[in-house]
């Protein structure tokens, strides 16, 4: 008979509004700001949109704050505010200037 131990971890959210410090495209992570001043690191796997993800600097974006084990902090659930578009998915509708 074979015993398997599994570990549960609490995590601790928060949802709210936060400022995009800098985000890499290429390495596809960055920071954003909460209201405290907080950093809070960003992946392009936690924005919620179909296609490619980034943020840009200075965009507010709303999200969950998610402490986790250790004392890190990173945030998850990444969408545009009330459900508008994130900049990324607007930059692919913008028409070129001739």
């Amino acid at each position: 008979m074979n015993i398997k131990i599994v570990h549960t971890y609490m995590y601790m959210t928060t949802v709210g509004y936060f400022q995009v410090k800098w985000f890499k495209k290429q390495s596809g992570f960055g920071f954003a700001t909460d209201e405290n001043g907080q950093d809070i690191f960003c992946h392009h796997s936690d924005i919620k949109i179909d296609g490619y993800k980034y943020l840009k600097r200075g965009e507010i974006v709303t999200g969950t704050k998610i402490e986790m084990e250790g004392g890190k902090t990173k945030l998850g659930e990444i969408r545009g505010v009330s459900n508008f578009p994130l900049m990324c998915q607007l930059d692919k509708h913008e028409p070129r200037e001739a």
